[in-house]
């Protein structure tokens, strides 16, 4: 039975990657509903988000059965996997190898923050026996990562408990029927402690109700916002106090003279003597003979003159 679907999100603003793993999420969703909707014994709970004691979860998948739990981590991964004998995994694609998160270790570290969760609430969801409270510890938890159906698995170099834990999305079904086995007969004849149709409620309502909704990028809620890939670091740019070109017509300005400014005391055109009535052809002998005292006296006469600001402009 399917008690929660994956919260629905726009991918606009995803990166390609988290694109690809919303659309293998979305399929491994498909194949546990075809094979568990109409399943009173199987409950489904997709996309669950929690916090516990400050440590935060999101299972992908998450099915609770008679016998206990089954969590489900979707991968998608192109091109080849393999993992060695330490547990380190790798991925491959067209020749190129580089090393990944092991999600087997993801899923061990989202199983033991749920079972501190339901440890904590015990008395929330199981029943007491003569008086005791029963206990989540002698139940079934497995961990099973799936992954595309085009990835292809280096299964002959896998150690054999990671290789029975990884299942692409195809077979999915039909490992999960293997794992939460369960009928009336054997429910008698196995020595595993079995949840009751009421407890199974209790513990899916109590999962429900701590889940924390994914809120979209721009909506107003403290809730958990969806994970945004950095900026690309890009060069500063410098800083100035003033812009450079600005700086270099200030300079221009203070050190050019202009026609509106009153001529100082003793100033003289070094060509014609004036000092009352001095022109732009003056101030600018002036200006040259004041910057460039080794200049020939002929260049006053061989070149143009520098043109100089007008008033107000």
């Amino acid at each position: 039975m399917i008690l929660k679907e994956r919260d629905s999100i726009h991918q606009d603003h995803l990166s390609k990657q988290r694109q690809f793993g919303a659309q293998q999420e979305k399929e491994v969703a498909f194949y546990l509903k075809r094979e568990f909707a109409d399943n009173p014994d199987i409950l489904v709970i997709n996309d669950l988000r929690f916090s516990h004691k400050g440590e935060y979860s999101q299972i992908d998948h998450l099915l609770v059965h008679r016998f206990g739990f089954v969590l489900i981590e979707s991968k998608s991964i192109y091109g080849q996997v393999r993992v060695n004998k330490d547990g380190e995994w790798s991925r491959g694609y067209q020749g190129n190898w580089q090393g990944m998160p092991s999600p087997l270790q993801q899923l061990d570290l989202q199983q033991k923050n749920l079972r501190n969760l339901l440890f904590d609430n015990v008395d929330k969801m199981l029943v007491k026996i003569l008086g005791r409270q029963t206990y989540f510890g002698m139940r079934q938890w497995d961990n099973l990562c799936s992954v595309s159906s085009t990835t292809v698995l280096q299964r002959e170099s896998m150690p054999q408990e990671i290789s029975s834990s990884v299942v692409k999305n195809e077979f999915l079904g039909k490992k999960l029927k293997e794992l939460c086995n369960y009928s009336v007969l054997k429910s008698y004849i196995t020595t595993k402690p079995v949840f009751s149709e009421k407890e199974m409620k209790a513990i899916s309502d109590f999962l429900l109700s701590i889940h924390e909704p994914l809120i979209q990028a721009g909506e107003k809620n403290t809730a958990i916002q969806p994970e945004t890939t950095e900026p690309a670091v890009t060069e500063p740019k410098p800083k100035y106090e003033t812009a450079p070109q600005e700086q270099e017509t200030a300079k221009v300005e203070q050190t050019e003279p202009s026609q509106a400014q009153a001529p100082s005391e003793g100033i003289a055109c070094n060509k014609c003597g004036e000092r009352d009535k001095l022109t732009n052809r003056c101030l600018g002998q002036i200006w040259l003979l004041r910057h460039l005292p080794k200049l020939p006296d002929q260049y006053h006469d061989e070149r143009p003159m520098p043109c100089l600001p007008q008033p107000g402009k």
